[in-house]
């Protein structure tokens, strides 16, 4: 299906009015909106044919998102591809690796929110695809789906459906972390105020699927193709009343459904990306609860979808602190449902001014852009009617368009378009595509690639740097045998000397290693304990449920900074480390005057992305006003609970949880460093004394043999790499120069 737009050469900024400006503009939209729009600005739309000139032109063609990112990663590929057909075997595997990586990056955006906050509206008009997810779930079913965008190594079309396995299904049956923090919190709590909840979702269950329940726990359903009310069945609600066969359907598998995964070509987007439509956080059945958790803090970018009606209600500014405590700094709301507002442009203004005031309120150093717009616009425009115009002039008689007489649109056709046209504009689609580019733009994934574009130039020219020292020995080797091969011991003696650098490394890495992870336990025990006077005073005169909330977020928001900090200081250490063993081989490369000059390449920086995972788990005390909800009991401290006795031992096994994960990425990106370090500074200088030595050994055996054969095959490497890299190089110093996207 295509949109039924006028199809124009993209203007140098958006058409934001009425409803669809984004109160925060991004600095660079101007820019970036460039890489958003179809044709860049200066291509002409492919031949189209007759009477389709001025028809729809689908949304894939009019959001490129991450164009500007995919192009990066484009040209650090190709760089990526002519250095490893050039050079030695250890450095072409260290840089296909890198390239690798980068070939499997996609972007993650999730879609979090309300229940109908229209989230799954919002992703369906992305999709081009209105009815493809289901509005109408059960929240007690509802489940993860992931819509995979041109993502490598995955299908381009199809879905999988994956079902608990038995034992998610008797966690999620019989109460598990949800009942041990019932036990915890309140140890005379009556279990069975819950346990009815669960126990109707699986009698339900049994009752739909039968003999086949136990059966498909475990399994997969996959398919080739989506077809209509596909995800009906697995992630949509029962028909309240089902007659027909197609009705009795839906929802069938929904109850025991864990995951689904919908895979579609690029569409809307250049670059590869993951859209994950979430529902929510906070769900009385904890797994999967703790499913969604996972995938927001998996998350490279999180929109956050409200109603214009009720923007940013405590249940939002909740959501959004959540998200903060997962370290989702990358956030962008969008404020859906403009359609249903009444008093124009000033209204929405107004609901500018507060959303703004709130945001600085409650997160005053966060840049949290926020756009106006309407699925339900989105959706117009998309469902319009998009017959040929030349059958309404009498003429559709199917010619192309270059041999047909040219078409006309009549008034009417001209009225309907505009009107699309209209729609289209103040869907926020076009907001939203910029500062999701933005943050693509300025994120993670394009740190990624510039370190790579970087490693990758480096690593080129020093690849030059060996082969020109090559050369010059090949070609003195006729004529002086003994003084190369004198040059040469000195070349493999040097080896030797940086070879034992490398070796003491690694343990001397271990040492800081364990003790950065004792003092990181250290410094969260502490913080801990610092934080539960302030804790039990807040308590002082209110009951547990009305205050335990907020101290539970509270505490892991100071946990996360400080576990953050400790990674950041031991970051800086091993920064300085690998500087000072950079010096120490560049010093020993320096002593020797080799000609040329060849440098010490370590690879890209140390990357320490720790997963924080273990401050999303539910504790008690974050669990408290859920419980005295359910059963309408007064909250409060139950008999024998000691509160600082019950922080303290909720929140250790997240300290455990934590140093584990910060031991576990110092030592696999440790691993992985000393790897691509090793490669990129012995394969150049093993391939050239391993070819010099080949040398020597032939001009000894055949004394009058040309090498000039071997010199202008290295002449011919220098040559082809040379070009590139001189350009890489000098686009690298402008991008540090200029203003980073």
């Amino acid at each position: 299906m295509k949109f039924p737009f006028l199809w124009r050469k993209a203007p140098s900024r958006p058409v934001l009015d009425g409803a669809a400006y984004p109160v925060t503009q991004p600095e660079t939209a101007s820019r970036i909106l460039r890489d958003v729009l179809s044709a860049g600005g200066t291509e002409e739309p492919p031949a189209r044919a007759r009477g389709s000139e001025n028809d729809a032109v689908p949304l894939s063609s009019r959001l490129s998102v991450g164009a500007r990112l995919d192009d990066a990663k484009r040209r650090a590929l190709d760089a990526a591809g002519t250095l490893t057909a050039l050079a030695d075997k250890e450095t072409a595997q260290a840089i296909s690796s890198v390239a690798a990586h980068l070939q499997r990056q996609a972007c993650r955006v999730a879609f979090v929110g309300q229940v109908k906050a229209g989230k799954s509206s919002l992703i369906n008009v992305l999709v081009e695809q209105p009815e493809l997810l289901p509005a109408n779930i059960n929240p007690c079913t509802a489940v993860i789906t992931r819509l995979s965008f041109g993502v490598p190594d995955r299908p381009q079309s199809g879905a999988q459906f994956t079902f608990f396995t038995r034992e998610e299904w008797r966690r999620l049956s019989h109460g598990g972390r949800t009942r041990e923090l019932t036990d915890r919190l309140f140890p005379d709590f009556n279990w069975e105020v819950l346990r009815t909840q669960v126990k109707a979702m699986e009698d339900r269950a049994r009752q739909k699927l039968g003999t086949s329940f136990e059966e498909l726990l475990g399994k997969e359903h996959l398919y080739e193709e989506i077809q209509p009310d596909l995800l009906v069945r697995y992630v949509g609600a029962e028909h309240p009343d089902a007659e027909s066969l197609s009705e009795r359907a839906e929802g069938r598998f929904s109850d025991i459904t864990k995951s689904a995964d919908i895979f579609l070509e690029l569409g809307a987007f250049n670059f590869p990306t993951v859209l994950i439509d979430t529902p929510g956080v906070n769900d009385p059945f904890l797994v999967r609860d703790e499913i969604t958790r996972q995938n927001l803090e998996a998350a490279d970018i999180c929109v956050v979808v409200v109603t214009a009606r009720q923007p940013l209600s405590a249940t939002d500014i909740n959501l959004l602190r959540m998200l903060r405590g997962l370290k989702k700094n990358r956030l962008i709301i969008f404020i859906n449902k403009v359609d249903e507002l009444r008093g124009g442009d000033s209204v929405v203004q107004e609901i500018g001014r507060q959303v703004s005031a709130t945001l600085k309120q409650e997160f005053p150093s966060a840049h949290i852009p926020v756009v106006f717009g309407s699925a339900a616009f989105a959706h117009k425009a998309l469902n319009r009617d998009t017959a040929d115009p030349a059958s309404s002039n009498g003429s559709g008689d199917g010619q192309d368009a270059s041999t047909g007489p040219l078409q006309w649109f009549n008034h009417a056709d001209i009225a309907d378009k505009a009107k699309a046209e209209a729609y289209f504009l103040k869907s926020g689609l076009l907001s939203l595509a910029v500062a999701v580019s933005e943050m693509m733009s300025g994120g993670p994934i394009a740190d990624s690639i510039g370190a790579a574009t970087r490693l990758i130039d480096s690593a080129g020219r020093n690849l030059i740097a060996w082969l020109e020292i090559e050369a010059g020995l090949l070609r003195r080797a006729p004529l002086e045998p003994g003084q190369v091969r004198k040059e040469l011991d000195a070349i493999a003696g040097l080896r030797l000397e940086l070879a034992a650098k490398f070796d003491t490394f690694p343990e001397k890495l271990d040492a800081i290693y364990a003790q950065e992870v004792s003092l990181i336990k250290q410094r969260l025990s502490s913080a801990i304990q610092a934080f539960i006077p302030e804790a039990l005073a807040s308590l002082a005169g209110h009951d547990i449920a009305r205050q335990a909330s907020q101290i539970d977020v509270k505490l892991r928001m100071r946990l996360e900074t400080v576990f953050l900090n400790a990674i950041e200081d031991t970051g800086e250490l091993l920064a300085a480390e690998h500087e000072a063993l950079k010096a120490e081989l560049s010093a020993l490369l320096d002593g020797r005057g080799l000609t040329a000059s060849p440098a010490i390449i370590l690879g890209q920086p140390l990357a320490l992305t720790p997963s924080l995972a273990a401050l999303s788990e539910p504790a008690a005390l974050g669990f408290t006003a859920h419980l005295t909800h359910l059963t309408g009991a007064a909250g409060g401290e139950g008999p024998g609970v000691n509160l600082q006795e019950l922080i303290v031992a909720d929140f250790a096994p997240i300290i455990e949880k934590l140093a584990g994960e910060a031991s576990r990425v110092f030592h696999e990106g440790s691993s992985a460093f000393t790897r691509q370090a090793r490669a990129l500074t012995f394969g150049p200088i093993d391939a050239a004394i391993e070819r010099v030595s080949s040398a020597l050994q032939d001009a000894q055996a055949r004394p009058h043999e040309d090498a000039e054969a071997s010199i202008h095959a290295i002449r011919e490497s220098i040559a082809n790499l040379k070009p590139a890299s001189e350009a890489r190089h000098t686009t690298i110093l402008a991008q540090a120069a200029g203003p980073r996207l």
